[in-house]
């Protein structure tokens, strides 16, 4: 005989079990319908000791409904994709109904849009972890200044100075720490990276430079 009843883990006491035999099949049905993996482990036997108030527990339909929606939720909870979050911060900007196929890819122009407002939005927040003194303030002022002026090539901010390279390593680690803070964290930080490269593959296209960045090559 098991040691715990497998409704409730719990150790078993002689006064409070039953030994189910004739109705095991609802045993059965119930797992099924609660979709809680225990039927594999039911199936093989023809009967089982467990407490009495859980066997009533477990087979009590409204129980069973109960339990159903608590997995739902709980499904939809840990499986929410990062396109049904980004489309729920995205409502206040664009109309709810459009943004899944906005952000899936079927209206090209919005959809880039859409992807770089959220890009822009990951990159202002992480930008306020970053320590930014004086010196590199100006530095980065003046190469903004410099690109509304139309002065300044995409080459020479490539190839950047001592500064901007110190900001480039704030940036990214500070990226990892992110990567490091759980897995919706994560995804967040894997669709900025992928959102990156994006642009810099339209960024190329548009200019007819793919030898410019290594992760189009």
């Amino acid at each position: 005989m098991s040691q715990v009843c497998f409704i409730c883990s719990k150790p078993l006491a002689e006064s409070e079990i039953v030994a189910v035999e004739r109705g095991f099949k609802t045993l059965i049905d119930s797992s099924i319908e609660r979709n809680d993996g225990y039927v594999e482990y039911l199936k093989d036997k023809q009967s089982m000791t467990i407490h009495v108030q859980y066997r009533k527990m477990y087979t009590r339909k409204t129980s069973i409904a109960v339990a159903k929606r608590q997995r739902e939720m709980r499904v939809s909870t840990s499986s929410s994709s990062p396109t049904r979050t980004r489309a729920r911060s995205g409502e206040p900007i664009y109309a709810p109904n459009s943004l899944g196929k906005i952000l899936t890819g079927h209206a090209y122009a919005r959809a880039v849009r859409a992807h770089t407002l959220f890009h822009l939005t990951l990159a202002t927040i992480i930008s306020k972890e970053l320590v930014i003194d004086d010196d590199m303030d100006a530095n980065l002022q003046n190469t903004i200044e410099d690109v509304k002026n139309d002065t300044i090539s995409y080459n020479d901010i490539e190839n950047c100075d001592e500064k901007t390279e110190a900001l480039l390593y704030q940036c990214n680690k500070k990226l990892k720490q992110y990567e490091g803070r759980g897995s919706t964290t994560n995804l967040w930080i894997q669709y900025f990276h992928v959102v990156s490269i994006a642009k810099q593959f339209i960024r190329a296209g548009r200019m007819g430079d793919f030898s410019s960045s290594s992760e189009l090559r």
